[in-house]
């Protein structure tokens, strides 16, 4: 049988929707719930995480913790 649940967001609303049956399933059967978060249009050889940064803050992120 299982043993955790992941589910992974990458920035749309079909991805959040995932969230209230994961957490739903993760109570029901008492299990941990993981997150995979995907970042998207980041430069392919960044070298400081400030860039990194700065390409995070100009996404359309709606999650205050995603940011």
């Amino acid at each position: 049988m299982f043993e955790r649940i992941l589910v992974a967001y990458h920035g749309t609303d079909r991805s959040l929707r995932a969230f209230d049956p994961a957490i739903q399933m993760a109570h029901r059967l008492d299990m941990p719930l993981h997150m995979l978060s995907v970042e998207e249009n980041i430069p392919g050889a960044a070298e400081l995480i400030a860039e990194v940064e700065g390409v995070k803050k100009k996404s359309r992120c709606e999650l205050p913790w995603c940011c």
